[in-house]
């Protein structure tokens, strides 16, 4: 999309992935993939389309898309840079103090 994709990619195994997934659109929005499907360049275009994150494991497979990801309120934001920009930098600065999860983001910061 014009605006940029947020990608979320996942090095924690398939067990934490699902539980994830699971969490984050029980606690806001979002589509689960029954079956997990490999990223192409089709697929990538269709499903970035829609607003919201990208959850994928390092071997390209798709969990989720469109998901409002969450985060810890207490880290300070960055007012002027938006919704998309804040809600990933603290849904990733909250999995930092989880031991043994991590993630990469990938997305335009700048717009």
């Amino acid at each position: 999309q014009s605006h940029g994709t947020i990608l979320i990619i996942y090095y924690n195994g398939d067990w934490y992935i699902q539980k994830e997934v699971e969490r984050l659109i029980r606690a806001s929005s979002g589509n689960h993939l029954e079956k997990k499907v490999v990223l192409d360049e089709k697929l990538i275009q269709q499903i970035s389309s829609i607003d919201g994150a990208v959850l994928m494991d390092t071997d390209q497979n798709v969990y989720a898309y469109g998901v409002v990801l969450d985060g810890n309120a207490e880290i300070k934001g960055e007012p002027s840079r938006g919704a998309r920009y804040n809600c990933s930098y603290k849904y990733i600065a909250s999995l930092s103090s989880r031991k043994g999860v991590g993630c990469y983001y990938f997305g335009r910061w700048n717009g």
